[in-house]
């Protein structure tokens, strides 16, 4: 109803004292219509370039006066997401470990987390590789993001309602040591209600087979780089795909994917569309709005733990 994350709204009470929900009789947080009505309008403010600190706070006729002159004709309107992305950069620049980690932090907040993987941590992964690749930064700060990225998306996705879905194994072959991919992926598959499984990097074809088998993996999900060896990999993926139970895809993703000679009971996911048609395929419902999924995750997890406090 909102577009505003589950953790956001409990920052926000913690941090400014609103919303302030109250409780049902077993813990859980129920909104009134006024809290939805300023929570839209604050939601507006951060898409234009506010800052939480700068609105939360602010009364509702202070919200609506923002949000008329927010929408004056020809404003030009600064994408706060980009700029919160280019703040990052320049920490990373000056080797600002904490900057990085505040900024990524900020971002999981502003956005819901199939967004934070397509607007923040994809953008981020490629910008980055592009600076290495002219000599603008070095192997350790391309290291650096990487492993803070890493971090954070894994905490994204520990607040999201796992377990209940079909099951997706996501690894690299062996050679491949670059498994930022596979997070990104595991996130945006939690957020559409699958169980991603993050086998790593550098796995053998035997034992994704025998992990597919335990986990009764739906799909098996391999991050193929362009500078993977791609004989190496076809040969891997010629081995493993019939030795997994006949139901259980087997998708390729990545910039290499493509590059594979064509492999029978294989799948291509090479954009966030085709991973969407993928997830489809397992049985998952097409994208909800993305006001939607918080306020499910928000009633159950909110119930067991406030009753556990």
């Amino acid at each position: 109803m909102t577009g505003v994350h589950e953790h956001s709204l409990r920052m926000w009470e913690r941090r400014y004292g609103f919303p302030r929900p109250e409780r049902s009789s077993g813990g859980a947080r129920l909104y009134s219509a006024d809290d939805v009505r300023k929570l839209r309008l604050i939601q507006q403010a951060l898409e234009r370039g506010h800052r939480p600190g700068e609105v939360v706070a602010q009364d509702v006729p202070a919200l609506e006066a923002l949000a008329a002159g927010l929408a004056a004709p020809g404003a030009v309107v600064e994408n706060p997401v980009a700029r919160e992305r280019e703040q990052i950069l320049a920490a990373l620049r000056r080797q600002d470990v904490r900057g990085i980690r505040d900024g990524l932090r900020r971002l999981s907040l502003m956005v819901l987390p199939r967004r934070f993987v397509v607007e923040v941590a994809h953008p981020l992964a490629v910008r980055v590789g592009e600076l290495w690749a002219t000599g603008e930064i070095e192997v350790h700060q391309e290291h650096l993001l990487t492993d803070c990225l890493s971090t954070q998306l894994r905490v994204v996705r520990s607040l999201l309602d796992e377990g209940r879905g079909p099951t997706v194994l996501l690894a690299t072959l062996p050679g491949e040591a670059h498994a930022l991919g596979l997070e990104m992926v595991a996130l945006y598959s939690a957020a559409a209600g699958a169980s991603p499984r993050v086998l790593g990097a550098d796995t053998p074809a035997d034992q994704l087979v025998r992990a597919a088998r335990a986990h009764q993996a739906a799909a098996v999900g391999l991050a193929i780089t362009p500078s993977s060896d791609l004989v190496a990999a076809l040969r891997a993926v010629r081995e493993i795909v019939p030795s997994l139970a006949p139901a259980t895809e087997v998708w390729l993703g990545g910039g290499g994917a493509a590059q594979l000679a064509p492999v029978a009971g294989t799948r291509v996911v090479g954009t966030w569309t085709e991973l969407d048609a993928a997830l489809s395929s397992l049985g998952q419902p097409h994208w909800p709005p993305e006001s939607q999924a918080p306020h499910r995750v928000t009633r159950r997890r909110s119930s067991r733990r406030d009753r556990s406090g």
